[in-house]
């Protein structure tokens, strides 16, 4: 956190160093809340970390032709999923405080937790925006959701942003089908 002494009259600002990470398994919603939460922050530095979630499933093969197929495969999941972060994040970006910065990871085999981690470090984040993903099969591809090994071994804080609880709906009774009533004496569940 840096610190700043403004003139005579002593008043304080902090500037504090945000990484707002998109891996792209975030819950639908994430980025109003995750915009919500940083518009009551005073003065955030901002970076945006663009890093997809590409699965590496286990590959055994020894010919070079189907290793070279193999990787062409992964590189090109890992540009879809890319391209589908960027479009959320064009959506995002009005959203948040001016000078952004966006940062795109490099492809590579490494731990997608490793590239953050190293990103955090080297902006000097005080804290890492993180989305927790939806509810599915596709949060769970990978070895637990990502948010989760973020909060065990980023060396700051974390904080996880979930959607937003999705409004009740409203039950309308239609006239004459009103709710069964318990009668009395008679016990429920009894013949």
């Amino acid at each position: 956190m840096l610190f700043t002494e403004k003139g005579d009259d002593r008043a304080r600002s902090f500037v504090t160093r945000v990484l707002l990470v998109l891996h792209g398994a975030e819950a639908a919603g994430w980025p109003t809340e995750a915009c919500r939460v940083l518009a009551t922050w005073r003065n955030p530095y901002l970076r945006v970390l663009v890093v997809p979630i590409v699965p590496s499933p286990s590959f055994t093969s020894m010919l070079p032709a189907a290793r070279r197929r193999y990787a062409g495969a992964r590189r090109a999941w890992h540009q879809q999923e890319e391209a589908r972060i960027l479009v959320a994040l064009d959506r995002i970006l009005p959203a948040l405080p001016r000078g952004v910065e966006v940062t795109r990871a490099r492809w590579s085999d490494t731990d997608c937790v490793e590239t953050i981690d190293q990103h955090a470090r080297d902006c000097s984040a005080d804290v890492v925006v993180i989305g927790a993903p939806a509810p599915g099969f596709r949060s769970w591809l990978w070895p637990g959701p990502v948010h989760e090994h973020v909060l065990r071994r980023v060396g700051c804080a974390v904080l996880v942003v979930r959607a937003p609880a999705p409004a009740p709906t409203a039950v309308r009774l239609i006239p004459g089908s009103e709710p069964a009533r318990p009668q009395p004496g008679v016990a429920h569940g009894s013949v």
